[in-house]
C-alpha cells in the first residue's frame, strides 16, 4: 500500500491533467514526495549510476529504443519509464544481472493483480472524496468507481527493470499501457549487448560492481 500511495503522489500532475479524473489537491506537496530512490543515494554516493564511479562498471550506452509509434504527448512517459528500467538496472551488480539473465524470473500475475487492486482502491477513494464536494454519497461512489476503472484500463504494471532485461518479478510502479508495450519487446535486440559488457566486467574482477548503463530515446 505504501508503494502505491508513493506512486499517486509522484503521478499526481500527470492524474489531475485527465479531463474526466480531478484530483484532490490536499496532498500535492506533500512531506517526503517522492522518496522511493533516495535511500540509494543516501547510503553511498558511488551508487549513483552512469558517472563511472568507483563502485561501478564503465557506463555501457544501450542502442536508443524507438517511440516513433507513440503520439508525441507520451515521448514524456516513454522517458520516465526508460529511467525507470534505467535506475533499476543499476541498482543491481554485475553478478545479479548475469544471473537472472542465465535464470529468467517467471511472472507470478498475482502480484500485478494486487498491486493493480491496491492503487484502483486507493484511487476509488480518493476521487470519491473529491466528489463528494460537489454531490450525494451515492453518486460521488457510482461516479468514483468508473472514473477509476477508467484509469486503471490505461495503466501497466511495471517491472523495472523487465523480465527479459534481468529484472525482478517485483511491480515497482505503474505507467502507461501503450508505452509500456512499446518499450517491451524492443529489449529482444539489446540484451545481448548488456549481456557482454557485464561479463566483460566479472572477467575483469568487477563481477560485485553495480551496472552502468544509459537507456535514451532515439
Amino acid at each position: 500500500g505504501a508503494r502505491i500511495g508513493q506512486w499517486m503522489l509522484k503521478h499526481e500532475e500527470a492524474l489531475k491533467k485527465r479531463p474526466d479524473l480531478q484530483v484532490p489537491e490536499r496532498r500535492k506537496g506533500a512531506v517526503g514526495e517522492p522518496q522511493p530512490a533516495q535511500p540509494d543515494r543516501r547510503a553511498g554516493k558511488d551508487k549513483e549510476p552512469s558517472k563511472g564511479k568507483p563502485a561501478s562498471m564503465p557506463l555501457h550506452t544501450v542502442a536508443c529504443f524507438k517511440a516513433d509509434n507513440l503520439p508525441r504527448a507520451k515521448h514524456g512517459e516513454f522517458e520516465r519509464q526508460l529511467k525507470g528500467q534505467q535506475d533499476g538496472l543499476n541498482r543491481l551488480t554485475v553478478e545479479e544481472f548475469l544471473n537472472n539473465l542465465a535464470n529468467p524470473a517467471k511472472r507470478n500475475p498475482r502480484l500485478a493483480k494486487q498491486a493493480r487492486m491496491e492503487l484502483y482502491a486507493e484511487l476509488q477513494e480518493r476521487i470519491q472524496k473529491d466528489l463528494l464536494k460537489t454531490m450525494s454519497p451515492i453518486e460521488a461512489r457510482k461516479l468514483s468507481v468508473k472514473q477509476a476503472k477508467e484509469t486503471m484500463s490505461s495503466l501497466a504494471a511495471l517491472h523495472n527493470p523487465d523480465l527479459v532485461a534481468g529484472g525482478r518479478d517485483a511491480i515497482t510502479d505503474f505507467g502507461d499501457r501503450q508505452v509500456n508495450s512499446t518499450i517491451g519487446p524492443q529489449w529482444r535486440s539489446k540484451v545481448d549487448s548488456m549481456k557482454a559488457a557485464a561479463e566483460k566486467a566479472s572477467k575483469s574482477g568487477a563481477a560485485s560492481s553495480l551496472l552502468n548503463v544509459k537507456l535514451h530515446k532515439c
